[in-house]
């Protein structure tokens, strides 16, 4: 079964990036049912652009409720960086005495202006 995936998801899909994704969880012996992934692409930010070909992934697991935002796009390697915060444990379960704003400390994806999504 393959990964759920919402919005602007042919941007994942025209470099393979989904691809690259179930391939990383399915190296780390985890269900690709437990995420979700869910793109947008990001509002040009020069007034002289024509086009803008970043997009930001959030990353959940639906298990443990957690997610994560990345930027994508031609110089962004938001697998890689989604395997390193796997790889320390930022999208485990969090025991419930920790506060929420507490659970992505260690960086991870990169922040996303506020009110972004």
């Amino acid at each position: 079964m393959t990964v759920r995936c919402v919005g602007d998801c042919r941007l994942l899909e025209q470099v393979g990036e989904k691809q690259d994704f179930e391939c990383m969880l399915t190296s780390r012996g985890l269900r690709h049912e437990e995420f979700v992934l869910r793109v947008r692409r990001l509002a040009q930010r020069a007034v002289d652009a024509d086009w803008n070909s970043d997009y930001a992934v959030t990353v959940m697991r639906t298990e443990s409720n957690v997610s994560h935002r990345y930027i994508g796009g031609p110089v962004h390697d938001w697998v890689k960086r989604c395997a390193a915060d796997l790889t320390r444990g930022a999208y485990d379960p969090v025991p419930c005495n920790v506060p929420r704003s507490n659970r992505s400390a260690g960086g991870g994806g990169l922040p996303l202006e506020r009110g972004a999504e």
